[in-house]
């Protein structure tokens, strides 16, 4: 039985498989490999995807959905990207969208829509049920997002469902020799997240040395910077303010996105919407301008300098200067804008990156890759899985020590002794986090492990706990390897 590859991506995915000799790119209803992440629905309560949910943008502009993986697996209150109207307070305290007909569905239901029309392109295209997929995920991917992909997959009809990362899967597919020894740096920069990696090959070994990212870094925030400078334009012109128009708003991002597509092949774009506003009479107010490739890289700067900075961190912790790397791999639709382009290469002393592969469906290819691997219909190879985000442990006063950091290989074990920190103590509580802040509380909460202790002075207590890391997440084991606490932080 054949197991797809699919890359659930934010604006785009797609899907492939390997016939034992190469890789095939799923074909679509309308020929092509690559269908828009968009779900839109209409009046009589059904739902359509993909092309013909995006072409209802302008006309149906409150219940066509996108970007639902940034809010997949999301709690409501975390404050990011909570400006949209369409959001309301899901299930359980998640991100939900509000459709159409009042119910509020979850961003792995609609995002189950699209992997639906996938899977059924694939049965089509092959001949034969499909119920295994391997799905790729961002490295930077908690493990909530993580959960949520594997849910959205079994709503849409997969059975067995694996994970892999965007990095891996795009390193893979590369065409770089896994024989000869290489350091790979993946650079990943979708829709919505942001990913780097470095990883190096040799005698047949994928070893990863490690990644970073920012799963709110994509061109989602490129869109925002043009849809600001349309909205001061428009102030200027008319005095009125577009920010208070949730629906506007909205058609904004959608020809704001539009426009630097645009840009990427031109110098400059022309954003013209009819009718974006009316006036105190109730006239319709629409909207022309222009903006030129100069500008719009010059408000994106910062984006790209955020990328950059994250670049230099996973150099440092893998423990490579720029010129160690051999190749340089570009994943993700905004690798196709030139500013970045030039950029990266100037970051690596003018070191080109390999452009063998389609960036929206290199991570795709490698999936199926790595399916066939597993299937065991094709040779594998060694690989060893890392850490991406660390984890570590809340400390008296609100501060966070990391146990693992980011890099660490799986399977990875630390010893820590605990201490009653007052007199009379009966139990030891130890919170459990995955981020970066030395703030405990500005990082992810994994759980709470609890243990009793006997009553006495202050620091008379001595409990030793082993954490390991490992591929289903970081757990807690006493002293003969006793699972104390599991909790899922891969």
């Amino acid at each position: 039985m054949i197991t797809i590859g699919i890359d659930l991506g934010t604006t785009n995915s797609c899907a492939a498989f390997h016939d034992g000799r190469s890789v095939q790119m799923i074909s679509l209803p309308d020929g092509g490999h690559v269908m828009p992440t968009a779900v839109s629905q209409m009046e009589d309560g059904s739902f359509i995807v993909g092309e013909p949910a995006l072409d209802e943008v302008r006309r149906n502009t409150e219940f066509t959905f996108r970007h639902m993986k940034r809010q997949m697996g999301r709690a409501w209150n975390d404050n990011i990207d909570m400006g949209s109207p369409q959001l309301a307070p899901g299930e359980e305290g998640r991100v939900g969208y509000r459709g159409r007909d009042g119910k509020i569905y979850s961003p792995e239901y609609l995002s189950s829509l699209v992997l639906v029309e996938l899977k059924a392109a694939a049965e089509d295209q092959l001949g034969q049920p499909i119920t295994r997929v391997m799905m790729t995920v961002p490295a930077y991917f908690m493990g909530p997002q993580k959960q949520a992909t594997i849910d959205a997959a079994m709503m849409a009809g997969f059975e067995h469902v694996e994970l892999e990362t965007e990095p891996l899967a795009a390193a893979i597919a590369s065409g770089v020799d896994m024989d000869g020894y290489n350091n790979l740096f993946v650079f990943d920069l979708g829709g919505g997240t942001f990913d780097v990696a470095v990883l190096e090959t040799g005698r047949g070994d994928l070893d990863p040395k490690g990644t970073n990212g920012d799963m709110y870094l994509g061109g989602v925030d490129f869109d925002k910077r043009m849809v600001s400078w349309l909205v001061e334009q428009h102030k200027a012109k008319h005095g009125r303010d577009l920010t208070v128009r949730p629906i506007p708003m909205l058609a904004l991002h959608y020809h704001a996105e539009k426009a630097k597509k645009r840009l990427s092949r031109f110098d400059s774009a022309e954003i013209s919407i009819p009718r974006i506003d009316t006036d105190e009479d109730g006239a319709p107010i629409g909207m022309s301008e222009t903006i030129t490739k100069a500008q719009f890289e010059m408000m994106v700067e910062q984006e790209v300098l955020k990328a950059l900075e994250k670049t230099a961190t996973v150099l440092k912790q893998s423990k490579r200067a720029k010129a160690d790397i051999d190749h340089i791999i570009l994943v993700g639709g905004m690798t196709r804008m030139p500013l970045v382009q030039e950029a990266v290469s100037a970051f690596f002393g003018g070191k080109k990156p390999r452009k063998t592969l389609n960036p929206d469906e290199i991570v795709a290819r490698g999936a199926a890759i790595w399916a066939a691997r597993k299937d065991g219909r094709l040779r594998d190879f060694n690989y060893e899985d890392i850490l991406s985000v660390p984890v570590g442990i809340e400390v008296p006063g609100g501060g966070y020590s990391i146990v693992f950091d980011s890099g660490e290989k799986m399977g990875a074990r630390e010893t820590i002794q605990f201490t009653n920190v007052r007199e009379g103590m009966t139990e030891l509580a130890i919170g459990v986090y995955q981020g970066e802040h030395w703030m405990v509380g500005e990082n992810h909460f994994l759980g709470t492990y609890r243990c009793n202790i006997e009553p006495g002075p202050e620091k008379s207590a001595e409990v030793n706990i082993t954490f390991e890391a490992t591929p289903s997440g970081l757990r807690m084991l006493d002293e003969d390897d006793g699972i104390l606490w599991q909790g899922d932080a891969s």
